[in-house]
């Protein structure tokens, strides 16, 4: 499943009577429909990563959903952005956070938005320098 929340304006729905869902209940829905997926693959504990800065407070509110206590992982992809001499460093750039091994690991990488697929690659990139993980579940 899909899960899009617009933060902002979107030009071509100007004028739309559109109303947008509960984040708390999309949460709970994104956390049964990932522990459903989880279980499917046979993925017993994963680990948790966070792509700053939305990706963060969605990692949080998931693993409270789910009732997990496990350490969450935080990435900071600016330096492995390939539009990093176009657009510059940001001027909040954080180190990354890797509470756990990722050699071997099942991740979960989250974000709060996917668009052109640019930030998810850059964090794929990041997380090959610290290791290889079995698999990594995109949410």
């Amino acid at each position: 499943s899909f899960y899009t929340v617009w933060e902002g304006r979107c030009p071509s729905l100007k004028g739309a009577n559109m109303s947008l869902p509960d984040p708390a209940e999309l949460i709970r829905q994104m956390a049964t429909d990932l522990n459903a997926h989880l279980s499917k693959r046979g993925i017993s504990d994963p680990r948790f990563i966070g792509i700053r800065t939305g990706g963060v407070w969605v990692a949080q509110a998931l693993l409270k959903a789910l009732n997990n206590p496990a350490p969450l992982g935080t990435l900071d992809v600016s330096f492995y952005r390939d539009d990093f001499s176009q657009n510059g460093l940001h001027p909040q750039v954080r180190p990354s956070e890797l509470p756990f091994e990722i050699e071997g690991q099942h991740l979960v990488l989250i974000d709060d938005v996917l668009m052109s697929g640019r930030t998810v690659r850059a964090a794929l990139n990041e997380l090959f320098d610290y290791g290889r993980p079995a698999s990594v579940t995109l949410v």
